[in-house]
């Protein structure tokens, strides 16, 4: 845990010009399915001990990851990624797309995913461990029909089961 506190201490100095609040670490044997998550309610970092297992040498670029969230207290959204790509842009050791550490196949199993749906516009399709509680539309293709003015939820647009 010290080295986590560590390497966020350094990572802060090299990169956030030590502006970030500091933080609580908790190691998870239970997440398999992400190798690290801010809770901003606690104010804590959690990592995924099998990821740390697995993968030491990115322990970093996890903890970049985490440590933006820390900074724009944001989900993955404008702002997380616009600070992503100052980093990036600056040197910092990230890959270019922000998700790309997140689901190593040898760190986080595939679960099955039996439910299959799929975007008639655009002929995505999006398997789904447990199925949509409601009708769901493919967001890119929502995205699209904003742009054009048309009516983005627009019932021949709404996903079907593949």
């Amino acid at each position: 845990m010290t080295d986590l506190a560590e390497r966020f201490a350094a990572l802060n100095v090299a990169w956030f010009e030590a502006a970030l609040p500091p933080v609580r670490f908790r190691l998870s044997t239970r997440m398999t399915s992400t190798a690290g998550m801010f809770d901003p309610r606690k104010n804590e970092i959690a990592v995924a001990s099998r990821f740390l297992d697995m993968h030491p040498e990115g322990v970093d670029e996890l903890l970049l990851h985490e440590m933006v969230h820390v900074k724009t207290r944001d989900g993955h959204g404008p702002t997380f990624r616009r600070e992503w790509e100052r980093l990036r842009v600056a040197g910092a050791p990230v890959p270019a797309v922000y998700r790309q550490f997140r689901h190593c196949p040898d760190f986080a199993p595939l679960r099955p995913r039996p439910y299959r749906y799929l975007c008639l516009e655009c002929g995505q399709e999006f398997p789904r461990a447990p199925p949509f509680p409601e009708a769901r539309w493919c967001a890119r293709c929502v995205s699209a029909a904003r742009r054009r003015g048309d009516n983005p939820f627009a019932p021949h647009r709404r996903l079907v089961t593949a």
